[in-house]
């Protein structure tokens, strides 16, 4: 089967370099099928038999301009939201930008199509280890649940739960990650839009989270949460959570 056809429910999509071809010369590929993950960039246009849309498909650039039909009216994709399709090419579009300049765009008729999530999109897990580890002092608990590996980061889910005496602080800038002889922090990362544990946790109430760290080296390491009480009469050691990788 040739690359970039669609046939018995199995789809051979272009890729590499013939992707790369077909944002410089779309009306070349007229009837090949793709799959792309992109970022809506404009408000979708709905119309009685489905809606269009305009997305980046290459994300962290803003480029590779891409028109896509999706033949279904209930579709529910608002502007930035991140859209997996796959589908046929249709004919190229031209037209002109706000600074006058021409745009030349491959247009898709969708076959398949998802909203994602920024995660899911962007961030992909490409190792998980669940650790479900409770750590708890004077009734201040936090539970280390589980830490996902990404191409570009390191996920680490939380739960805080104060049963405790008074007002619990954990701050997530606070947290480290120690390996090897290194020591990673959070790195902040806007657009993924991850729950953030609450800090100043009044007692009976609990958080749950997401600290995002660089990415990690395979191997052993450490993940420390420092946390404190508003009550001075209690000492509270570093949460620290030894992980094996």
């Amino acid at each position: 089967m040739e690359i970039g056809t669609y046939k018995d429910d199995v789809i051979v999509p272009m890729k590499g370099n013939e992707i790369k071809s077909l944002y410089a010369t779309p009306e070349n590929f007229k009837d090949h099928y793709v799959e792309l993950i992109g970022r809506v960039f404009t408000a979708p246009e709905f119309v009685d038999d489905g809606v269009s849309i305009q997305m980046w498909a290459d994300i962290e650039k803003s480029e590779n301009n891409t028109i896509v039909h999706i033949m279904d009216k209930d579709f529910d994709v608002k502007q930035d939201d991140y859209v997996h399709i796959v589908g046929k090419v249709g004919d190229a579009f031209e037209g002109e930008n706000a600074f006058g300049g021409t745009i030349l765009a491959p247009t898709i008729i969708a076959k398949e199509y998802e909203v994602l999530s920024y995660q899911d999109a962007l961030m992909p897990t490409l190792k998980k280890i669940d650790v479900n580890e409770t750590q708890t002092q004077y009734g201040y608990s936090v539970t280390l649940q589980k830490i996902e590996f990404a191409e570009k980061e390191t996920r680490v889910y939380l739960k805080v739960d104060n049963q405790g005496s008074d007002t619990f602080n954990v701050y997530s800038f606070n947290a480290k990650i120690t390996q090897s002889g290194k020591q990673f922090e959070e790195q902040d990362n806007w657009d993924a839009e991850y729950p953030k544990i609450q800090s100043d946790l009044l007692v009976g109430n609990s958080t749950e989270g997401i600290i995002a760290f660089p990415k990690l080296n395979d191997g052993a390491f450490t993940v420390i949460i420092d946390a404190s009480s508003e009550n001075w009469d209690e000492d509270i050691k570093p949460y620290t959570f030894n992980i094996q990788g």
